[in-house]
């Protein structure tokens, strides 16, 4: 498994403080929305140019023009971009035919998908390299229901799923028995007292709940 840190700060130097912090435990690097609604594509092109080595992500959330868009952020070397799962098939399939064009990896944003299950059957056949899930949306006061929508997704696809929404120390143990291939994971790390140790916990924590084999 690999871990995602999201870096979700208005102040640009706040986040690159802590994004050096933490760059070690970071396989992947999320410019969070506060920093895309405050610097817009600057940010986006600062990180990769201070992290040269990094995969970078970028949680677009895409749902029209998007031919326009991923030539935009494909101009600055991101790796990835999302796409929402309930916009039009014909726009995700636009945005993963332009994305593939670019050497970038589509993640389908399944926080407004009306069918989890249909949704993860048709990701593949759109192009998508991969599904997010929202552990945030599966909350409610009576229980965590991610393990019954993770079936739905696992059953449904064979492309890998990311995971993200509130995960912690605390309650990550639900999350390493399901075994996605990317955790993502914000301000329980940049937010903490001490975030690179904070970071580098999790970190060994996902490595070494992963099994051998190929990697994402």
């Amino acid at each position: 498994m690999k871990l995602l840190i999201k870096y979700n700060f208005a102040d640009i130097n706040n986040a690159l403080a802590i994004a050096h912090d933490t760059k070690d435990a970071a396989d992947i690097m999320e410019i969070g929305q506060l920093l895309l609604l405050h610097y817009g594509i600057k940010a986006v092109e600062t990180f990769c140019k201070e992290f040269p080595d990094k995969k970078i992500y970028v949680g677009t959330k895409l749902s029209e023009r998007p031919e326009e868009s991923i030539e935009l952020f494909a101009g600055v070397g991101v790796h990835y971009l999302s796409v929402l799962a309930g916009a039009y098939h014909s726009i995700i399939k636009k945005s993963c035919e332009a994305a593939s064009k670019k050497n970038i990896q589509i993640v389908l944003d399944f926080i407004n998908a009306s069918s989890l299950g249909q949704s993860a059957m048709d990701a593949e056949t759109l192009g998508a390299s991969a599904i997010l899930i929202h552990r945030e949306n599966t909350l409610n006061e009576q229980a965590d229901n991610l393990e019954n929508d993770w079936q739905q997704v696992r059953d449904n696809t064979k492309l890998p799923i990311f995971v993200q929404g509130k995960i912690n120390p605390e309650n990550i143990q639900t999350i390493l028995t399901l075994r996605p291939q990317v955790v993502i994971i914000g301000d329980a790390i940049t937010r903490s007292k001490n975030p690179a140790q904070e970071a580098a916990t999790i970190k060994k924590m996902l490595d070494e709940a992963t099994p051998p084999g190929p990697r994402l």
